[in-house]
């Protein structure tokens, strides 16, 4: 093997074994070690707080990509949280939050956010942010049913979706929520005493005691960003063909601040009714830009669905589940994290 090729051989090895950031050869080849085909995008993982695949089966812990800054630390205990094998978004299943209204168990994911020790979960205070810039989100499909009053949220009819937000009179730390709002799915970005509301789904051409089946059993892609420099919060969400507020944000956040709460993936309130599934959720201590958040969405955080062309790797071979994301705007097939 000549000189030139063992530097090249030596280059993409280095690439390969990168622990962190690191440019993954997806296929193809050549006998000079010039060309190698497609390769898959940047994985920006290490930039995450936590991100979950939620493909683990029932009775298992959900676990925190081990890349990520909090790794096994953000592991989620489930609470009656089935695998749901037939209806996901990313890998092989989701995770199925269903409980019946007034069920002796409400059906949740949770971790110690605030390290209280009171309930034999895994420590995760790296989900208990305080300060500075702050996102989340992740895959939400709304089930067939409609949500019921409760007080888990910043109001009644407020189903949690994941965060730490305590709700009642402390009104501290984030969230994400969804409430049925007559004909309409309304979701709530949730920081402190800050509440950005917006209207994903919306059908007026329906008698009044009919909803519309096609707003139900439709993934949507959902995001939360804060940028604590200008004070700005956001929502974005992105779907094949839905109407809604995506970029729609609220000034003048109130300042965020400890919970003192567990970080929960559903809701620990016996009186609300849940039918929905998740599946890829993160939280990043960063104000991820609206292309993050088209990258994270089409491809995942790691990359891992999209592949870019190996001579020019700023452009895709694939775009991954760009279509189911509204075929929205994806930054360079080899960028790294806008948001800081």
């Amino acid at each position: 093997m000549g000189l030139r090729q063992v530097a090249i051989s030596a280059l993409a090895l280095a690439l390969l074994f990168t622990p962190s950031h690191a440019v993954v050869i997806k296929s193809g080849g050549s006998a000079a070690g010039v060309s190698f085909g497609t390769w898959e995008p940047l994985n920006w993982t290490p930039d995450f707080v936590a991100v979950w695949s939620l493909d683990e089966g029932t009775s298992s812990d959900r676990v925190s990509n081990p890349l990520s800054s909090c790794g096994s630390s953000c592991d989620l205990t489930p609470v009656a949280v089935d695998q749901d094998t037939s209806l996901y978004k990313e890998g092989s299943a989701s995770a199925a939050m269903t409980a019946a209204s007034g069920s002796l168990n409400a059906t949740n994911l949770q971790c110690d956010a605030d390290n209280d020790d009171s309930d034999s979960l895994d420590n995760c205070t790296a989900l208990d942010i305080s300060s500075g810039n702050l996102s989340w989100g992740g895959w939400f499909n709304l089930g067939s049913q409609l949500a019921q009053a409760g007080v888990s949220g910043p109001s009644d009819n407020y189903v949690q979706i994941l965060g730490t937000y305590t709700g009642g009179s402390s009104d501290n730390g984030y969230g994400l929520f969804y409430q049925q709002s007559g004909y309409s799915a309304l979701y709530h970005c949730v920081m402190d005493g800050s509440d950005l509301t917006t209207s994903v789904f919306a059908n007026t051409a329906i008698t009044s005691d009919i909803y519309d089946a096609t707003w139900h059993s439709t993934w949507t892609y959902i995001a939360c960003t804060y940028d604590a420099s200008t004070d700005v919060l956001s929502f974005y969400y992105r779907d094949d063909d839905a109407p809604g507020d995506s970029g729609k944000t609220l000034s003048s956040v109130t300042a965020l601040t400890s919970s003192s709460a567990n970080f929960r993936v559903g809701t620990t309130q016996t009186d609300k009714l849940q039918d929905f599934n998740v599946d890829d959720l993160f939280v990043a201590q960063k104000a991820l830009t609206a292309t993050d958040i088209c990258r994270i969405c089409s491809c995942g955080a790691d990359g891992s669905a999209c592949s870019c062309v190996s001579s020019n790797q700023a452009s895709y071979v694939d775009k991954g589940r760009n279509a189911a994301c509204g075929d929205c705007t994806l930054p360079n097939c080899n960028s790294s994290l806008a948001g800081s």
